[in-house]
C-alpha cells in the first residue's frame, strides 16, 4: 500500500505483477465512514436488544422479601403478645426478627440503662434474656449458634430510637 500526498490518491497492490489500482481518497474516506456508521448502528441495535434482558436480570435480584416475621405482616400490630409488650411501660428501643436452626425468633431490645435483650419464639415464649441490670442470661433455651445467627441475619421490625 502506498499513499500519494500530491494527488491525494490511495494505491493498492493486489499483485506485484498487476498494474496499480487507484482509488480516489474521498471515496475511500466515504467507504470507511459508511463502514463505521454501520458498525455503530449494529452496536446500538445489540445494546438496545440486550438492555431489557439486563433490566429483567438486575430487577429479579431486587425483589423484596415476602417472608414476614413469624409469617405475620406487621407483627408489632398483629402479634398480640408483641403488641402487649410494646404497649407496656417497658422502654423498647428496637424489635428484631431472625432465624436460627430453622426456628424464628423475635428479639426485643430495651434501654433500661442496661441494654436488656429478650429473645422470644413466635408464640411469645421467652427463650433467653441477655444483659440487664442483674446480668441475666444464665437460662437460655436457644440454639448453640443463636448469637452469630442473630448478628448476621437480624431484620429490624421496629426502631424507636
Amino acid at each position: 500500500m502506498r499513499f500519494c500526498l500530491v494527488t491525494f490518491c490511495y494505491l493498492e497492490y493486489k499483485n506485484p505483477f498487476e498494474p496499480e489500482l487507484a482509488v480516489h481518497g474521498s471515496k475511500l474516506i466515504a467507504k470507511k465512514e459508511k463502514n463505521m456508521k454501520t458498525k455503530i448502528l449494529r452496536l446500538i441495535t445489540i445494546l438496545l436488544l440486550l438492555l431489557p434482558v439486563c433490566m429483567v436480570l438486575l430487577g429479579a435480584g431486587c425483589e423484596k422479601e415476602k417472608n414476614p416475621p413469624c409469617g405475620i405482616e406487621n407483627p408489632q400490630e398483629n402479634l398480640g403478645w408483641l403488641k402487649q409488650i410494646l404497649d407496656s411501660d417497658l422502654p423498647v428501643t428496637k424489635v428484631y426478627s431472625f432465624s436460627s436452626e430453622g426456628n424464628e425468633y423475635i428479639v426485643i431490645e430495651s434501654s433500661l440503662g442496661n441494654a436488656l435483650m429478650q429473645f422470644y419464639n413466635c408464640n411469645g415464649e421467652l427463650k433467653c434474656e441477655v444483659g440487664g441490670a442483674v446480668g441475666s442470661g444464665g437460662n437460655c433455651e436457644m440454639p448453640t449458634e443463636y448469637w452469630s445467627d442473630f448478628e448476621n441475619n437480624k431484620k429490624i421490625i421496629v426502631n424507636y430510637e
